[in-house]
């Protein structure tokens, strides 16, 4: 009796990590040589990704282009390869989508869903965008569909939060941001951070301010701070 108990007991906790184990994983990792490993699904008849569970991992060969986008109320991922379309419903989807393995170790990037988002994590620096996310495994470029068409992501989330820091701009800035288009249709990053300044050596003071930052080129697009921190800032600099 004692030893059936046991042997319940070590199948229920086989069971439930491995259950863990699949929640934890990525659907896909693209290495730095551009090759993709698929983690956790396997294939139906219609062309279409079921996701299962942790399936045996092995590289398969190069995606043309792998997509993440809205179409409806769903948000989908797209692998395109050799001629063939394979998707999958990442709708609330819980584990890592996408896992893109940089030159730049540990600067792995993470994108998982959120909210109905997508979520681009580099380093706990989050960028979160309801916009189409595509990847060139080849080259590992990442480009975001906008109004306008595509626009290449050059400056990741943590390089744009630290360019803002470097240019004084900002003291200490939110590691949640958002990439979205701006009133003018340009992409952006929309950050929120906060400038301490000090009088007369006696008081800090922290100003809120708000800037939009190009994820293209890293440049300063818009920067919102209160007005009279506008007009007299210069005397605290």
């Amino acid at each position: 009796m004692i030893k059936k108990f046991f042997s319940i007991v070590f199948l229920f906790l086989f069971f439930f990590s491995s259950f863990t184990a699949s929640v934890d994983a990525s659907i896909i990792k693209v290495t730095k040589n551009g090759k993709i490993i698929w983690g956790i699904l396997s294939y139906e008849s219609d062309n279409q990704i079921k996701i299962k569970n942790i399936a045996s991992v092995s590289d398969k060969n190069e995606a043309n282009e792998i997509y993440l986008k809205n179409e409806g109320d769903k948000l989908m991922l797209e692998v395109n390869s050799e001629g063939s379309i394979k998707k999958a419903d990442v709708t609330k989807f819980e584990g890592n989508i996408l896992e893109i393995e940089t030159h730049k170790n540990p600067q792995n990037i993470i994108i998982y869903e959120k909210d109905g988002r997508f979520v681009i994590n580099q380093q706990n620096y989050l960028a979160t965008t309801s916009l189409s996310i595509i990847l060139n495994p080849q080259d590992q470029t990442l480009s975001i569909g906008t109004s306008r068409g595509t626009s290449k992501i050059i400056v990741l989330p943590q390089e744009a939060v630290s360019g803002l820091i470097r240019a004084n701009i900002m003291t200490d800035a939110n590691n949640s941001i958002f990439l979205d288009e701006n009133e003018t249709g340009m992409l952006v990053y929309k950050i929120d951070g906060k400038k301490t300044i000090e009088i007369f050596n006696l008081l800090e003071i922290n100003i809120p301010v708000f800037a939009e930052v190009s994820p293209t080129d890293g440049k300063l697009v818009n920067k919102i701070e209160p007005k009279w921190f506008s007009v007299l800032g210069f005397l605290f600099s």
